[in-house]
């Protein structure tokens, strides 16, 4: 013989099954709020400490500049002033000493034995530097006349051309030489110049 059925399990009310997934959600975002309150305070606290490390940093930096102020030797600083004003003599004064450069240059270039057709363009600031500082781009075409007195070679009358303009005191840039010609003679000659002058002075 079988032996009878066990009795099944009363059944779960369908009222206490709500009440209790209720209840653990509640739990879950009771939990879910205390790790979010938990992780921003720590990042508060981190920010804080970054924060004061950076402050105090600043502050040693600026006791440091004080001290370097205070301790400042006066034959140092005009020894800088006075390395600055040599430079500044290396500058043209302004346009109008550039034009009378230009003028000479192209008064000695004839006495080389070449003709020189100068142009020169607007100046512009120089980009790299707070002071005032203007770079003329100049540029000279060479040739040397179909009758002339000189009798070096056109090329021998290029070399000289250039160390001329290795002789005045203030600073010209030679950046660009373009030569056409054959290896007895040359025809044509441009040479690309830039001139530092100070800025807006007459």
């Amino acid at each position: 013989m079988k032996p009878p059925p066990k009795p099944s399990p009363p059944a779960v009310p369908d009222r206490f099954l709500r009440t209790l997934l209720v209840r653990l959600a509640m739990l879950l975002v009771l939990a879910g709020s205390v790790w979010l309150v938990w992780s921003s305070v720590n990042r508060l606290t981190l920010v804080n400490r970054q924060l004061k490390q950076k402050t105090s940093a600043v502050s040693v930096l600026a006791d440091e500049v004080q001290k370097l102020e205070r301790k400042s030797d006066p034959a140092e600083v005009a020894q800088t002033e006075a390395r600055f004003e040599e430079a500044k003599k290396a500058l043209f004064a302004g346009p109008v000493e550039c034009a009378q450069w230009q003028k000479e240059l192209e008064e000695k270039t004839l006495a080389l034995g070449l003709e020189a057709s100068i142009q020169p363009s607007q100046p512009r600031p120089h980009p790299r530097t707070e002071h005032k500082l203007s770079l003329l781009s100049t540029t000279v075409d060479l040739q040397p006349p179909l009758n002339s007195a000189t009798t070096n070679f056109p090329y021998q009358r290029l070399v000289n051309f250039t160390r001329i303009l290795q002789k005045p005191k203030q600073r010209i840039d030679l950046l660009d030489l373009v030569v056409l010609g054959n290896s007895n003679s040359i025809r044509h000659a441009t040479a690309v110049l830039q001139l530092w002058s100070q800025e807006g002075k007459p």
